[in-house]
């Protein structure tokens, strides 16, 4: 309040400075200006205060996900840890047996060549 007080005081002493050095038209054109810097100072300070409050905003939902985001990771590895006990677990029960012979490749079956029927070269 003491310094609301000192700057009314000195603002007042200005302005009657220049109504006596000056008169009302440097009074007018000084008001003018204060009251054009004070409204360009508030919207700079206002639009300070919108980007905090968006960020913070922007902060607490980053953090909310990353907390989801980790929790999911959490169950899937517990998961997949699970999942690798049961095949350690059983590692000879998981054998793997295909359900058909397999051929055997030699340099015959490399070489053999495949010829479909209405695909004939004209000559």
């Amino acid at each position: 309040m003491k310094y609301w007080a000192i700057s009314l005081m000195s603002i007042g002493l200005i302005m009657a400075g220049l109504w006596y050095a000056f008169g009302g038209m440097a009074l007018a054109v000084t008001l003018v200006t204060f009251i054009s810097v004070l409204l360009l100072m508030l919207a700079f300070g206002l639009g300070s205060w919108w980007s905090g409050r968006l960020m913070e905003r922007g902060a607490k939902i980053v953090l909310k996900a990353q907390t989801s985001d980790d929790r999911r990771d959490i169950d899937q590895v517990q998961a997949l840890a699970g999942l690798m006990k049961e095949t350690v677990r059983n590692n000879n029960s998981f054998a793997y047996r295909p359900q058909y012979p397999s051929l055997p490749v030699n340099e015959e079956a490399a070489e053999i060549q495949f010829t479909i029927a209405g695909l004939e070269e004209d000559s």
